[in-house]
């Protein structure tokens, strides 16, 4: 179950956030490097750029240059505070990297700074996830289900997170609470495997 959890949680993970950071094919690998060294000349022309730093980080880490990416990440935030997409990008650096205690720090710390930032919560659902802290993850889920109630996914992930920790009542109502909306939902095997859960 752990591992099935796992990759639900990857899946939509890679699929709601952050879809452009694969490696590319060697034609737009030579594209990207070309738009760094534009970006590069922009910078050093305005070294204060919060955006600047930020787009040459998300051009650095799709032809995984991990640790460029992540020092313009940070020198992004660093330059404007409130900058929290930066933030989150390069917690998922970390994440992408399996460093879960650094994505983790960056993570919470964006919460303190914006508690209905609600990417920040999904990506800490995930890392707690994989620590199989499902107690945890539920308490995320929650919250990501406070700041938009028609994310119905996520009820069936919790629910499969309290199936984990044996609560069966709750995890059949959080099942039964996706399936009110699972016409609205593409994945029609994912459908199956949590009537699959309902029905154990």
């Amino acid at each position: 179950m752990k591992k099935i959890i796992l990759t639900i949680l990857s899946f939509l993970f890679l699929s709601q956030t952050c879809q452009a950071f694969y490696l590319q094919n060697p034609i737009d690998n030579i594209k990207t490097r070309i738009e760094i060294k534009k970006l590069s000349k922009e910078i050093n022309k305005n070294t204060e750029n919060a955006d600047l730093f930020f787009k040459r980080g998300k051009k650095y880490w799709s032809i995984n240059k991990i640790n460029n990416a992540n020092i313009d990440f940070y020198t992004a935030y660093e330059i404007k505070p409130d900058f929290y997409e930066a933030y989150f990008y390069r917690a998922n650096v970390y994440y992408f990297n399996k460093e879960y205690g650094w994505a983790f720090e960056i993570l919470t710390d964006l919460i303190k700074k914006n508690p209905k930032y609600k990417n920040a919560y999904e990506l800490r659902a995930n890392i707690y996830n994989e620590i199989h802290d499902f107690e945890n993850q539920i308490k995320d889920i929650n919250k990501i289900l406070e700041l938009d109630k028609n994310d119905f996914y996520y009820y069936s992930i919790r629910g499969l997170c309290y199936q984990e920790l044996g609560n069966y009542e709750q995890a059949i109502k959080d099942y039964k609470k996706f399936f009110e909306n699972s016409n609205n939902y593409h994945n029609k095997n994912y459908i199956l495997f949590i009537k699959e859960q309902l029905d154990k």
